[in-house]
């Protein structure tokens, strides 16, 4: 009952006063809309005036953010990024430390004999211009596809992205340029100094003056049909190029025939290298394997001629002749040595690829001369 007299009592305005209310709340809806509605032309000037106000404090607001940010992100790139990729370059020879290292990748014996090489290089074919390798690099470059049979494509990423095609030239041309130089060490020495180092091994045969053996290097099938037969070995059964190399009794190579190909007998490459010219008739004598059939040219020259002795139709060897196989054999596993040492250069024990025939002598001249360069055969106890 209380309730309902309350609300009775309650006064009901007038239509004045609810016109008059009905303005403050259109006024204050107008308000609002020019709160939010910036074109609104029934805003009050001064109204108006605050809004631009507060509109450009938001503007200046955000260009001040966007700065910052563009600050901050420039701050953040210059301590997170301090060098790209392009910045600096390292370089493979770099990584080759000690003469070990120098060892495994080039085969050359130590950093004294690499730096001897690039002086005669420079000094035999002084540069004309400047190149993106150095003397040095080139000469690393080219003993590094010998011994490990590198792929250029591979080595272009190893030498500082260099192109393939400069590879390949730097390759060609290093090796014309090594060989030359490296001639010099694959050079024949006197008879009395082959008698000053001759080891424990040759004192049955203290007249022999040079061993012979002949190297046989696989190469792949050319198109040419009168090139395959003159390359193929019916010992190796496959095409091959053929080298004749002399060794002295104390494991130096002091000569290197051209190549010949694998259908050239041992007899041929002997005879056409003129080996006899060079030596003394009564007085020397020359070590040689099965395969030489140069009976009769040792004898024409005077030549004692020192070979293991053949089965023939015996069933066995004589005892004479059983001696003498053995003694000739413990005196020509040292100098097969120096042959295994040629063949450590991979590319010498892969298939050779067609492209290398016009540079294989010098190929081969270069294994040689660094193989001579290397460490001796023999130690100072077996002399």
């Amino acid at each position: 009952m209380n309730d309902t007299n309350n609300v009775s009592n309650v006064p009901i305005p007038s239509a004045m006063e609810m016109e008059s209310q009905n303005d403050k709340f259109v006024v204050i809806d107008h308000d609002l809309d020019c709160e939010f509605n910036s074109k609104n032309i029934e805003c009050e000037p001064e109204t108006s005036i605050v809004d631009n106000e507060i509109r450009q404090d938001n503007i200046a607001s955000d260009s001040n953010i966007k700065e910052k940010n563009k600050s901050n992100e420039k701050l953040f790139q210059d301590k997170s990024i301090q060098v790209t990729s392009g910045d600096f370059k390292v370089s493979f020879c770099s990584f080759i430390k000690t003469d070990q290292d120098l060892i495994t990748m080039c085969n050359i014996r130590n950093f004294k004999i690499l730096d001897e090489l690039s002086c005669l290089v420079d000094e035999a074919y002084p540069p004309s211009r400047k190149t993106l390798l150095n003397t040095r690099e080139k000469i690393i470059l080219t003993t590094a596809k010998l011994k490990l049979d590198i792929a250029f494509s591979a080595l272009t990423i190893l030498f500082n992205q260099v192109s393939e095609v400069t590879i390949r030239n730097v390759f060609y041309d290093t090796v014309k340029k090594l060989a030359s130089v490296l001639q010099s060490v694959v050079t024949r020495v006197t008879k009395e100094e082959i008698e000053r180092n001759m080891p424990k091994c040759f004192q049955n045969f203290k007249a022999t003056t040079s061993v012979l053996d002949c190297t046989e290097i696989k190469i792949q099938k050319p198109k040419c049909l009168k090139c395959r037969i003159k390359l193929y070995s019916h010992y190796k059964g496959d095409l091959t190029v053929k080298f004749m190399t002399e060794v002295t009794p104390a494991g130096i190579i002091v000569f290197v025939s051209e190549s010949f190909g694998g259908r050239a007998s041992d007899k041929c490459i002997f005879n056409y290298s003129g080996i006899l010219q060079n030596l003394e008739s009564t007085r020397d004598a020359i070590m040689v394997d099965k395969g030489f059939l140069i009976n009769e040219e040792c004898l024409e020259k005077r030549i004692k001629l020192i070979r293991p002795p053949f089965l023939k139709n015996k069933q066995q060897l004589s005892e004479e002749e059983a001696l003498l196989n053995r003694e000739i054999a413990s005196a020509r596993v040292h100098v097969e040595r120096m042959n295994q040492r040629i063949k450590q250069f991979q590319l010498l024990n892969n298939k050779l690829p067609w492209y290398f025939i016009n540079y294989i002598d010098d190929i081969f001249l270069i294994c040689c001369g660094l193989a001579n360069l290397g460490i001796p055969i023999l130690n100072d106890d077996k002399f």
